[in-house]
């Protein structure tokens, strides 16, 4: 075998690694996770370049903050009275219990608005156009819409999508 059949080989091997460590860690993080629960609204289902997706949008992003913690920092969640997550507070590290986010501090109000580091769930056409349609008939009927979210080591990944 020459080097470069070998410099083949060595590169498809290191593609199809990582591959396989993404989706592993993302299943792990689904199965082993803790599962929280975080209100949805609004939501756009279509993009002409990216294809069919539900876009999600976060009911509660905002967090109080004494100081700035920099643009991203980890969010502790706490389940509200209804029993939903909602953040509690922030810090500069991982912790028990916490997800990585990015930030946006408002010294002014000393708060911060928490963007997600997950807002799209990708459907395949069929799909998505018949979760739009629950979704609109249950914002209409003023029903809940939340998203189920598995949080584990700072990353989340979105489990599913409910309708109360």
């Amino acid at each position: 075998m020459n080097k470069k059949s070998i410099y083949l080989v060595l590169a498809i091997v290191v593609q199809f690694g990582v591959i396989l460590y993404t989706t592993i860690s993302s299943q792990m993080i689904i199965n082993n996770g803790e599962v929280l629960k975080f209100r949805l609204r609004g939501y756009d289902p279509y993009d002409m370049f990216r294809g069919n997706y539900i876009r999600i949008r976060f009911m509660d992003d905002e967090v109080y903050m004494v100081e700035d913690v920099g643009e991203e920092g980890y969010v502790e969640f706490v389940e509200n009275e209804e029993g939903y997550s909602v953040p509690f507070r922030v810090f500069d590290c991982p912790g028990m219990g916490t997800m990585k986010v990015k930030l946006s501090y408002d010294e002014e109000r000393q708060g911060a608005t928490i963007i997600y580091p997950f807002d799209r769930v990708w459907k395949n056409q069929e799909e998505c156009e018949a979760l739009e349609k629950k979704i609109n008939v249950a914002l209409e009927e003023g029903r809940d819409v939340y998203a189920l979210v598995a949080v584990k080591r700072g990353e989340g990944r979105i489990v599913d999508i409910e309708i109360e």
